[in-house]
């Protein structure tokens, strides 16, 4: 007989995504493009997945911030995987070089 959880209680951390601009010089700016608009990261931000909002409408709400979610997505470990959201978490200088970097001229 082979026995399986139904549900995994992991509990990870909901962060939107926001890309803001940073001025270069007087005519150009950078900003990271993030891909998907949501950053799920467990307490320990030792694990991650990156999602976009139709899946969390699909999750089943509990209360208020707290949801049961299927996961169809494989979990990242951070330490492994060099993503760039992850990175920008950490106190740090400067852009990590795993990031998607995009310049604009206006």
């Amino acid at each position: 007989m082979i026995s399986l959880p139904l549900v995994n209680r992991g509990n990870f951390n909901i962060y939107k995504l926001i890309p803001i601009s940073v001025p270069l010089d007087r005519t150009k700016f950078m900003y990271v493009d993030t891909g998907k608009p949501f950053l799920w990261i467990n307490q320990a931000r030792q694990y991650c997945f990156m999602m976009d909002k139709g899946w969390l409408d699909a999750c089943k709400i509990l209360s208020v911030l707290k949801y049961v979610c299927k996961q169809d997505q494989p979990l990242l470990s951070s330490h492994l995987h060099e993503n760039c959201m992850v990175q920008l978490l950490q106190p740090r200088g400067s852009v990590p070089p795993s990031c998607d970097k995009r310049v604009v001229e206006i």
